[in-house]
């Protein structure tokens, strides 16, 4: 399997934009977990596509299973125990879950919809153009999609540990959210 660590290094050590790195590694260069099994990543995004029935390319796979290794954890993928984390990249998949919130929680009035801290979670993400389904309120939605990725984690639980998502609501809004984990990844190995 394919291992960008290295290659990320020498580009960080560059002093390569950040948003280049992220464009290279997230949108160009090929997923690592898939390097071995590019049916697989094409049964597994299909699905994933279908379900939310937007295009096969508004989506993106992130984390460990794209690099090889978390920039954040500094851990190396394993097949079968590690996450496969997407990005949905599609405006009208964001802002359809988004305005759901909205109206079903009043424009956020009805806060005991959300358990425990999911609240300041939801609207932290949002306020970066990213919604992860974990933290949404109590509505069908999250049910929805609770059970699409419990039933397709399952499926592919031989592959990976599981399968979850976040929406984002443009291509910057996730080159910014890889950005932080960049630097936080510079900053660990600037340590050493």
């Amino acid at each position: 399997m394919v291992d960008y660590k290295e290659q990320i290094k020498n580009h960080l050590e560059q002093d390569t934009d950040f948003e280049k790195i992220v464009r290279m590694f997230y949108l160009v260069h090929p997923t690592c977990a898939f390097s071995e099994d590019y049916e697989k990543a094409d049964e597994i995004l299909n699905e994933v596509s279908d379900f939310f029935k937007i295009p096969i390319n508004d989506i993106v796979v992130c984390g460990s299973a794209k690099l090889g290794f978390s920039l954040v954890k500094q851990t190396i993928f394993e097949k079968g125990r590690s996450d496969l984390d997407l990005a949905i990249l599609n405006r009208d998949c964001y802002f359809s879950i988004f305005d759901e919130v909205l109206k079903s929680t009043m424009n956020y009035s009805k806060r005991n919809m959300f358990s425990g801290n999911n609240y300041d979670k939801y609207t932290s993400a949002v306020s970066k153009g990213m919604i992860n389904y974990k933290f949404l309120p109590r509505i069908e939605r999250r049910t929805e999609l609770l059970t699409f990725f419990d039933m397709i984690s399952i499926k592919y639980r031989n592959y990976f540990s599981t399968i979850t998502c976040c929406f984002y609501a443009s291509e910057f809004a996730f080159k910014q959210k890889q950005i932080n984990g960049l630097n936080k990844f510079k900053n660990d190995i600037l340590e050493y």
